[in-house]
């Protein structure tokens, strides 16, 4: 019977290392996200949800059309997702199923690159919950199971932020700063929010004279992340005769963040109906964005003040909002028992990144990409539609946060029980 206890404890000590422990996590965020799109396979097929955008133009790809939607080519929308949808389908068949498993996949990769970044910006410990927090995260968990860019832009973003975290640590190993970079063009060829975002960094060491010796090689970051765009920036100018960098689509939501009467919302079909009638007589969509971007310009020109108001409330409600319920392709109508579940799973990682942030506030010098892209992300959405969904992108380096600060309380309890200890067994050796 000891030897059977002994067996069991001996069990557990391999157990808990962190290794094991990170196995297990990453079972089970495989095991959720596979219950998830058990349960719920088709629950994203509605006629106007965005996976089905992308279904049709991976299957255009396979049929020799090009990147199409419907006849004529489109960019509508970043090309790396459509191509990755293609190149399932072209192996595994036109089903939804093989892409979701792939999908699962990467979200699990995704937790354990979170984990890595953890493990190298704050400890193993801090890694660990963070990977742990990305396994059961309730809007990752969808995400995983639906046809959209957020599954494969976590995965590529992480990569990133690795990369770059390593970049930063060793400013004169230029092959961290170039990889780093390609990998950022391939996540704005996936989403392509952050397509400013090198600029953005690069303009932010420059003002700080004690980041100096950084100035070069994110120039070097920049470069490389920019020549990844290049070609698909060329097929687009051939195509459309105009400079579309990576894909159209800016101009409707700028549109909606200069319309004071929509303020930064998604209306479905009072949205449909401002756009078409802001954009009738134009086919292409390109011209369409020109023209949304040419009138949000003049809408912001004509009361910038405003503007600047309510981009500031918008950037608070891009990051306190929360849906109703999951996305369905029309207005969401509420759903008690989703936005209850919601709030539980986002609003203590809110807060707790937020304390993150200030604990550790005097490592800024090597965390700073973090709170940059924290911060650029939500003016550009403040700017444009503030929705959720596009927080989602966030997750990774909130929970980061979150998991250190929690991490931090923990090993100052710790000390503290441990110093209370070490009191009373003096004074009763004193005794």
């Amino acid at each position: 019977m000891k030897n059977k206890i002994k067996k069991y404890v001996l069990y557990l000590s391999v157990l808990l290392k962190s290794r094991s422990w990170l196995m297990v996590i990453l079972l089970l965020s495989l095991i959720l996200r596979f219950v998830f799109i058990t349960l719920f396979f088709h629950w994203d097929e509605g006629d106007v949800m965005d996976s089905n955008r992308y279904q049709r133009v991976a299957l255009n790809i396979n049929h020799g059309r090009g990147f199409t939607e419907w006849v004529l080519p489109t960019a509508l929308a970043p090309p790396f997702y459509p191509f990755f949808m293609a190149g399932i389908m072209k192996l595994f068949g036109t089903s939804q199923l093989p892409v979701k498993l792939i999908q699962i996949l990467l979200s699990m990769l995704t937790c354990a690159c979170v984990y890595w970044i953890g493990k190298i910006v704050f400890s193993r410990k801090t890694g660990l919950v963070a990977a742990l927090g990305m396994a059961i995260n309730p809007e990752i968990i969808v995400m995983a199971g639906t046809l959209y860019t957020e599954t494969l832009y976590l995965f590529i973003s992480c990569l990133v932020f690795i990369t770059l975290s390593y970049a930063i640590r060793n400013p004169n190993l230029k092959k961290y700063w170039i990889m780093a970079g390609i990998l950022m063009g391939m996540s704005i060829l996936t989403r392509h929010v952050l397509i400013l975002f090198p600029i953005f960094i690069l303009a932010f060491v420059w003002i700080f004279p004690s980041l100096n010796r950084l100035r070069r090689p994110l120039m070097i970051f920049s470069l490389s992340c920019y020549l990844v765009l290049v070609p698909w920036t060329v097929r687009n100018y051939v195509v459309f005769d105009q400079i579309v960098p990576v894909a159209s689509g800016i101009g409707g939501g700028l549109w909606h963040g200069s319309n004071r009467s929509f303020d930064g919302r998604y209306q479905y079909e009072l949205s449909q109906k401002g756009l078409a009638k802001e954009t009738a007589g134009l086919e292409r969509p390109v011209d369409q964005d020109r023209t949304l971007i040419r009138e949000s310009l003049h809408s912001i020109g004509e009361a910038p003040l405003q503007f600047l108001v309510s981009v500031l409330k918008r950037y608070i409600r891009f990051f306190i909002q929360v849906y109703e319920d999951v996305p369905q392709g029309q207005k969401r109508q509420m759903n008690p028992i989703i936005f209850v579940v919601l709030m539980i799973s986002y609003y203590p990682v809110l807060l707790s990144c937020i304390f993150g942030v200030v604990i550790y506030r005097k490592q800024w010098r090597t965390l700073f990409p973090y709170y940059l892209v924290m911060v650029y992300s939500g003016v550009a959405c403040a700017m444009t539609v503030v929705t959720p969904r596009y927080r989602i992108p966030l997750y990774p380096f909130m929970i980061l946060f979150a998991s250190a600060m929690a991490i931090f309380l923990l090993q100052k309890q710790y000390k503290h029980d441990l110093e209370a200890k070490n009191t009373v067994l003096h004074r009763k050796d004193v005794s």
